[in-house]
């Protein structure tokens, strides 16, 4: 499943005119399932490693997991929804409920230009008309 959603992100990247190599991906979620810390057998690390093979900087926010687990047994360091700004791109990869809470124009005010919004919605979290009246580009597994 991770390199099917990391390449159908630089897909979506590349037909909407988005550079590649340097761009901004934020992830949110980590942790293996919804509303949980658990990272044991997490799969959103191989959506990560597979991103940044193709030289995009990934921004990591979960809104359950550790921070020092994160980083022990994953080597990733957790970024604060503040710091998930001038995005290139953006995936929902857990259904936490603190994300279900966002709306549209606060997701919108992470990406860098606003007429090239890409979401990866893995987990169909968005509303799919409420995302096209806001000109972005969705995709779901």
């Amino acid at each position: 499943m991770g390199s099917y959603v990391a390449r159908t992100m630089i897909k979506k990247m590349i037909r909407r005119s988005c550079a590649i190599k340097g761009s901004r991906i934020g992830m949110l979620g980590l942790t293996f399932k919804e509303n949980c810390p658990d990272l044991r057998n997490t799969r959103v690390t191989d959506i990560i490693a597979e991103l940044e093979e193709f030289g995009c900087e990934v921004l990591v926010h979960d809104a359950y997991a550790d921070k020092k687990e994160a980083r022990k047994y994953y080597g990733i360091d957790l970024n604060s929804l503040e710091e998930l700004k001038e995005l290139d791109g953006l995936i929902i990869a857990v259904a936490h409920d603190a994300y279900k809470h966002m709306d549209m124009d606060q997701l919108a005010g992470m990406f860098k230009n606003p007429d090239k919004i890409i979401i990866g919605d893995i987990k169909g979290m968005l509303d799919r008309e409420e995302a096209d009246e806001h000109n972005m580009c969705t995709w779901r597994l």
